[in-house]
């Protein structure tokens, strides 16, 4: 009885592992034949890979716009406080400590710029990765996975490595394939509910106050040209003047306090602008660091996120008794 139901046995699991190999031939097989392309929209023929591809890439192309205008705001106020502190050098005697201070949020804007730079670079690193990444897993990953069951399946003893490896493979394939299209709708939920009319508001605010500093700019500048042109009109006046027609010491020491009152005058203007090119600046600074924190926690911390998840799915599921 034992050796009939051995044998039994025996002859159910030989057939168990033929129609498993055929099955997983068929299956490569049409993974294979499958036009599977790299490129954006390079699978849009085929309805499950278009709408895994279309979530991640209308997020992407949803967010670099953002990130775009953002970069670029830091730029141009790099470039309006870079102005203002030229006035340093040709305005010797206003103070520099308002300079310092001016430079200090300077180059504090620049970190921001650079850290906005490094999430458009991931965005766009994520959506050249988007592009291949269907072809990547099922013309590749998935068939090597297919090839080593079928391995393990033909001869378990010899090829005993090969059932583990195909597991892990042909799991870790799936989870990566996935991971793009889950990131972003994660993303996306948390943006619509709540980051997106932060972002807009914030946006608003620094691309505003960004104005306000420009035209500043202007008005420190037209106020110092004026100065310099005061300046050359007197010395071009006294050095016309002649002997015979110099004035008595009475009009001479007024006119000599009026042309001092004067350059003092629009100094102090220029103190008063430079001061409101430092108030503005540093709210621009408070807003962008906002932005930073937000850009920051979508294309990174979410992503990190979401990797740690899946990789605990895999955990879970690489294992053959549902133990990590």
């Amino acid at each position: 009885m034992n050796t009939i139901f051995s044998n039994a046995q025996a002859f159910f699991e030989g057939k168990r592992r033929i129609l498993t190999c055929a099955g997983l031939l068929l299956l490569l097989l049409a993974l294979l034949l499958l036009p599977i392309r790299m490129g954006e929209q390079g699978n849009s023929h085929i309805f499950v890979l278009r709408q895994v591809e279309t979530i991640a890439q209308n997020y992407v192309a949803e967010q670099l716009p953002k990130l775009a205008a953002a970069t670029a705001i830091t730029y141009v106020v790099n470039g309006t406080i870079a102005v203002l502190e030229e006035l340093h050098i040709s305005v010797i005697v206003i103070s520099a400590a308002p300079f310092k201070v001016l430079s200090g949020i300077n180059d504090s804007i620049k970190s921001l710029g650079n850290a906005l730079l490094l999430c458009t670079g991931l965005l766009v690193f994520s959506s050249t990765i988007i592009d291949m990444l269907s072809f990547f897993c099922l013309k590749v990953l998935i068939p090597i996975a297919i090839v080593l069951r079928i391995l393990h399946e033909w001869n378990a003893t010899f090829f005993a490595w090969a059932g583990t490896l195909s597991r892990s493979l042909g799991i870790g394939a799936i989870l990566v394939w996935l991971f793009f299209p889950t990131t972003s709708l994660v993303t996306k939920y948390i943006n619509a509910v709540y980051l997106d009319a932060l972002v807009a508001e914030q946006m608003r605010t620094v691309d505003a106050t960004t104005k306000k500093l420009d035209a500043v700019r202007e008005a420190t500048l037209n106020a110092e040209e004026a100065g310099r042109s005061g300046d050359t009109d007197k010395a071009r006046t006294d050095g016309s003047k002649s002997p015979d027609t110099e004035p008595g010491l009475l009009s001479r020491a007024v006119k000599n306090i009026g042309a001092a009152l004067n350059p003092l005058a629009m100094v102090d203007a220029m103190k008063a602008k430079i001061q409101v090119a430092i108030d503005l600046a540093g709210n621009i600074a408070k807003g962008l660091v906002r932005l930073v924190v937000i850009f920051i926690f979508t294309t990174v911390v979410i992503p990190v996120g979401v990797f740690f998840f899946f990789r605990l799915i895999f955990k879970q599921l690489r294992a053959p008794d549902g133990r990590a």
